[in-house]
């Protein structure tokens, strides 16, 4: 599942930052504008580094969701890079902020697809949110049964 997770996470970062092609807190004004970065394949949203340790940090975290002191460990690590990369003017807090927020997002749908849901019987937040998704013709009546 870390795996995945991970493959996951850097799929949807790489294809964010050639499409928002945002400028990095050094880079042209300053300002992070989008659509100016001099390197679109190292635009600044979102943060690779958040995107891809927040994805982990979900799995352990719904791994180990009996064990508080895993989440505490997994999430202070994950926020610590996300603070580091701020720190040294790699990004943007939104860009940190945007990132963790998928990280997490892609770790707990992974999660929810890939473990045995006997174990737990706790469906994940992203099953919890899809399940109201429904995609379709929104004016169709529904079938009727003989």
């Amino acid at each position: 599942m870390s795996f995945e997770s991970l493959i996951n996470a850097t799929i949807v970062e790489e294809v964010l930052k050639v499409t928002t092609d945002r400028e990095r807190p050094l880079e042209g004004t300053g300002e992070g504008r989008f659509f100016h970065s001099p390197n679109r394949i190292n635009a600044g949203f979102p943060s690779g580094h958040t995107i891809n340790t927040f994805a982990l940090a979900s799995i352990f975290a719904h791994e180990y969701h009996d064990k508080l002191w895993v989440k505490i460990l997994v999430y202070t690590y994950a926020g610590a890079v996300g603070g580091a990369r701020m720190a040294a003017d790699k990004h943007f807090p939104s860009d940190t902020l945007a990132g963790a927020a998928m990280g997490w997002f892609i770790g707990d749908y992974i999660y929810g697809k890939r473990h045995n849901p006997e174990l737990d019987h706790k469906p994940t937040v992203a099953e919890r949110i899809l399940d109201h998704v429904h995609v379709g013709i929104g004016a169709l009546p529904a079938p009727t049964r003989p």
